[in-house]
């Protein structure tokens, strides 16, 4: 790279091994705010994310309706959001934030990371632009079914829908970013290949480092990181990481990558008015209504039923009671009659 990036932007859907990216390019001199996220159970040694951006990014998003992990987190970035004039204000903060973290790097190059980011791309190169700011981005990639799975761990969504986001994050980060991405990381090929992986990392911030240097920078790599294995099917998500992870090995942007993604926005596009619908108060409303006519029928049912059974049982208790003293006199009467019991002698 001629010219050092003043921002390294690490862009990827949660859970994808952003976070042990950006703990690399920490390691091989990229600089970063203070002001990260906690550490917790399922990122033990830190989100590498700056409370502050993930503040803004969370305030943009939910003001177009697309807040991270909710239905409409699924849907495409509305028509003309660049341009909304509701995200006036937080596009302003972001940009003297932007600014501000510049200025602090002071010719550092900046890593800045935040998985929301994949959906925002288009926001940050436009801001980059006005202010002169030069944007460098390293996507990272993991098997659509391990994110899932981590994310149906972590914040209990339907591993169906987890694949759904996966699909459309990574779709927004190929398309908006086509021109800012300039690399792929491997989540898996961390556990094969780091070496390659840190010098992937080590070129984005304009920097060579000896087999000495990656050996010390990829030390922080163990197996304790993966817990979900990498299983690929057929689905659009699927190929799409295939080609990521080409991209990964041989360090070139395959020919077909670009195609997949163009296929998966028209994809996407059609099933965005279903997605739509499954969110439209009309349309919950009806079908909350259907559900509470269902539940009545079969309560009704269930009262018929209760009603009937309670009949029955007081017909065989008027039986019990009627029989009752008539067999008390058999009864007797048997006793009665019975011949004595004949003793004999010892």
């Amino acid at each position: 790279m001629a010219t050092k990036p003043h921002i390294v932007i690490v862009i990827g859907m949660h859970r994808s091994g952003t976070s042990l990216a950006a703990e690399m390019l920490t390691r091989l001199g990229a600089w970063t705010r203070d002001r990260l996220l906690e550490a917790n159970e399922f990122n033990p040694r830190g989100y590498w994310e700056d409370a502050d951006l993930v503040g803004l990014h969370d305030t943009i998003l939910a003001t177009l309706d697309r807040s991270w992990g909710g239905i409409r987190a699924s849907l495409p970035m509305p028509d003309g959001w660049l341009d909304n004039p509701a995200i006036t204000e937080p596009r302003r903060e972001l940009e003297a934030f932007i600014r501000a973290g510049v200025e602090a790097a002071n010719g550092t190059p900046w890593m800045v990371k935040d998985p929301r980011v994949c959906r925002l791309l288009p926001l940050w190169q436009a801001i980059a632009d006005d202010c002169g700011i030069r944007l460098a981005g390293v996507l990272c990639a993991r098997a659509p079914d391990a994110v899932a799975a981590s994310l149906e761990k972590r914040d209990d969504l339907p591993r169906a829908f987890g694949r759904l986001l996966w699909l459309v994050n990574n779709v927004d980060a190929l398309t908006a970013g086509r021109d800012l991405v300039g690399a792929s990381i491997s989540y898996d090929r961390w556990f094969t290949a780091p070496a390659t992986q840190a010098a992937i990392l080590a070129a984005a911030i304009g920097r060579t480092l000896s087999g000495a240097e990656l050996a010390a920078a990829t030390g922080v790599v163990s197996d304790t990181l993966r817990h979900h294995d990498s299983i690929l099917g057929h689905g659009m998500a699927d190929q799409l990481y295939r080609q990521l992870d080409l991209w990964a090995e041989e360090g070139e942007r395959p020919a077909a990558l670009d195609d997949l993604a163009d296929c998966a926005v028209a994809t996407l596009a059609d099933v965005a008015p279903w997605i739509e619908s499954t969110n439209d108060p009309e349309y919950l409303r009806d079908n909350l209504e259907v559900i509470a006519k269902e539940y009545r029928v079969a309560y009704h049912a269930s009262a018929a039923k209760c009603a009937e059974l309670e009949t029955e049982n007081n017909r065989l208790r008027s039986l019990v009671w009627r029989f009752e003293r008539p067999l008390g006199a058999v009864r007797s009467l048997r006793r009665a009659i019975r011949p004595p019991v004949k003793r004999t002698a010892n």
